[in-house]
């Protein structure tokens, strides 16, 4: 599946500092991918992240350059979330590519309605940031903000 890059109505809100965060865990863990959690709250038009996980990738020995986020990983995520008053309203995925994309693996285990922040990113830095969507079973890029 293809994704589909007319930007949906939603945009995903990120301040800086979770983003470096994630940024500087993406290429930390390089040349392998890399996953998380994104906490915080979400309506139709807008994902606001709180706070950022990072979790294992369980996938780490597949050669396809896939993820795996640890389901445990996710369980505490959501604990932590609902111990703040907040949700889980996405997943965080970084690799060694030029292009931050959803992939055919990302498609078959995402869930409608979360985001999924893909970065894209060499040793020395990140080369590429976008934010995604399954929307009727497509993904549908969303707008990224800083906030």
């Amino acid at each position: 599946m293809s994704p589909n890059t007319s930007t949906s109505s939603s945009s995903l809100w990120i301040p800086p500092a979770l983003r470096a965060r994630i940024e500087c865990a993406v290429k930390r863990q390089l040349p392998h991918p890399s996953c998380g959690v994104l906490i915080g709250q979400a309506t139709l038009e807008r994902v606001i992240v709180n706070r950022v996980v990072d979790a294992e990738n369980l996938a780490l020995q597949r050669p396809s350059g896939a993820y795996e986020l640890d389901p445990l990983a996710l369980f505490r995520a959501e604990r932590k979330a609902q111990d703040l008053g907040l949700s889980v309203v996405g997943i965080w995925i970084g690799r060694a590519c030029a292009e931050a994309r959803p992939t055919r693996t990302d498609y078959a285990l995402a869930w409608e309605g979360w985001s999924y922040l893909h970065v894209a990113a060499q040793p020395q830095s990140v080369l590429e940031t976008r934010s995604w969507r399954l929307v009727g079973g497509d993904f549908v890029e969303e707008a990224l903000a800083v906030a």
